[in-house]
């Protein structure tokens, strides 16, 4: 423990790094000279010229660049028959839009590792697009989802819910302004309570989350998906106004 403070203190830990990299360097030299026969060419390193001065100065690149182990390189045929098994399993396309057959086509749909973005003025129906394109989707093909949003509320989205549901599953002619201007007739209620139920019986075990963020700050919607991520949530929704 008393070894760690030391190592890590902020007086030691630029050194403790510095370290680090010069035993990259050393152990990528060592590898190089093992594995490429290299000793021919430092041998002649006052009279190098052409083809071997290309050589040593390619083996020095490649142990520098190589120190950072995040820099991979790859021929463009590695793993290409496992991409072609994995392609034909469906691998690049995601949860189609609903009723948007064309887009879905184009785009593959929203594929995972994707991101949609949605722009334009206020009041113009992103969220309201956004809402209609994904969420049937998502409750027809059981896939869950986590809704981020820092301007609407759970009470907006289970009321836009609502009004979709007995519209478009149970065929009613219900108008926003009927729901959200309350005073139900006995009529308009049993029509909301029907579609209350269907929700609450096609969205089980959290199907659908909802999230409102208070204020909007970049480190709450990454720390929410790598959350709900390792909890197997595939796909995310985030509305922000900024």
């Amino acid at each position: 423990m008393q070894i760690s403070r030391i190592i890590f203190s902020k007086k030691n830990r630029f050194l403790f790094f510095s370290k680090l990299i010069f035993c990259d360097i050393f152990s990528a030299v060592i590898f190089t000279f093992i594995n490429l026969n290299v000793y021919s060419v430092f041998s002649k390193v006052d009279t190098l010229e052409g083809k071997h001065s290309n050589e040593l100065e390619t083996f020095k690149n490649n142990i520098f660049a190589n120190v950072n182990r995040n820099i991979k390189s790859y021929d463009i045929c590695d793993g290409i028959y496992n991409l072609i098994d994995k392609l034909d399993l469906g691998f690049a396309i995601g949860l189609p839009y609903e009723c948007l057959e064309i887009l879905t086509k184009e785009t593959g749909g929203q594929y995972l590792g994707s991101i949609t973005l949605v722009g334009g003025l206020s009041n113009i129906g992103k969220s309201t697009f956004a809402r209609n394109a994904v969420i049937p989707c998502v409750i027809n093909k059981k896939e869950r989802i986590v809704v981020m949003i820092n301007e609407d509320n759970l009470d907006k989205w289970q009321r836009e819910l609502l009004v979709f549901v007995a519209n478009n599953i149970l065929r009613e002619n219900l108008q926003k302004y009927i729901v959200r201007d309350g005073h139900y007739t006995k009529e308009i209620k049993t029509i909301l309570i029907k579609a209350a139920d269907w929700i609450k019986e096609q969205t089980k075990n959290n199907l659908i989350t909802i999230i409102p963020f208070k204020q909007y700050k970049t480190k709450n919607p990454i720390k929410i998906i790598k959350k709900y991520a390792s909890m197997g949530f595939k796909y995310s929704y985030k509305r922000y106004k900024f």
